[in-house]
């Protein structure tokens, strides 16, 4: 494993706060990101994680994170829809440089207002041109946003600064109409990206890393009942990642990401206990 290699994943945390019966309380946190954060630490990489929390257990969810060895220096205070408004963002405007890999998923855009999406997009661009590279997964959702030619121009965007894309084919097929996995892959690469890894619920996963020739087509070794779908594809991205990034095949980086997404679907909870 490659332990110089530094990773930044920015996204929302939806904290739910839970009152138990002796009348003590703790803190609930999930998010897609954060999910595919804690699996990217636990393989052995240097994480931060990029957000933002309201000042309650502010100290006691970062210590959780701190345990599983998540960065938290560039989890900010305040207000999920205050994310690039932060006083303290310029903090993380210094400290992106030193990142190798941004990444990040859709949902973090819904947070955004314009003004927020070109700030990020010129920080992604800024971070290319030192030679980091961008890794996203669209992760949509038609129900969060307003409207689907909306959905369609903010993806579009950051598309176009993408190096990795992990998208779902059933997340976007229906959004571009993409009537085959094929489809869905050219588009990605007519920005330009090269990495292309296509999840498809139970169906095969895609890869295309050479736009003039034909994908390759890995199908899942077995189908297990589901138990719990959240956070199966965040873990098979961040089963993929790390497993390229240690330097190991594209084939067993994809064996591996369907290995861990295999497992947590059978599990209740987006977050296999750590072992």
């Amino acid at each position: 494993m490659n332990n110089s290699i530094k990773i930044a994943c920015l996204g929302e945390s939806k904290v739910q706060q839970l009152s138990h019966d002796d009348g003590s309380q703790s803190f609930a946190c999930f998010g897609d990101a954060l999910t595919t954060a804690i699996y990217l630490v636990r393989s052995g990489l240097e994480v931060s994680f990029i957000s933002v929390l309201k000042d309650l257990g502010k100290k006691i969810i970062c210590k959780s994170w701190q345990e599983e060895g998540l960065n938290t220096d560039l989890v900010l205070t305040g207000d999920n829809h205050a994310f690039f408004s932060s006083g303290d963002f310029e903090s993380i405007q210094l400290k992106l440089s030193e990142f190798d890999f941004v990444y990040l998923t859709g949902n973090i855009l819904l947070l955004l207002d314009d003004a927020g999406i070109e700030k990020l997009i010129q920080l992604l661009v800024s971070l290319r041109k030192r030679g980091g590279k961008v890794i996203f997964d669209s992760n949509h959702s038609s129900k969060n946003w307003s409207s689907d030619d909306l959905a369609r121009a903010v993806y579009t965007k950051f598309l176009q600064v993408t190096d990795v894309s992990l998208p779902s084919f059933v997340d976007e097929a229906d959004l571009f109409q993409d009537r085959a996995v094929e489809d869905l892959i050219a588009r990605h690469h007519a920005f330009g990206i090269r990495e292309v890894v296509v999840k498809n619920g139970t169906g095969a996963n895609w890869l295309s890393t050479k736009p003039d020739k034909k994908p390759r087509e890995f199908p899942l070794e077995s189908i297990q009942k589901a138990i719990d779908n959240s956070g199966v594809g965040d873990a098979f991205n961040a089963a993929y990642l790390a497993t390229r990034l240690s330097g190991q095949s594209y084939c067993s980086s994809i064996k591996q990401g369907q290995l861990l997404a295999a497992e947590v679907v059978v599990n209740s909870g987006a977050i296999l206990p750590n072992s």
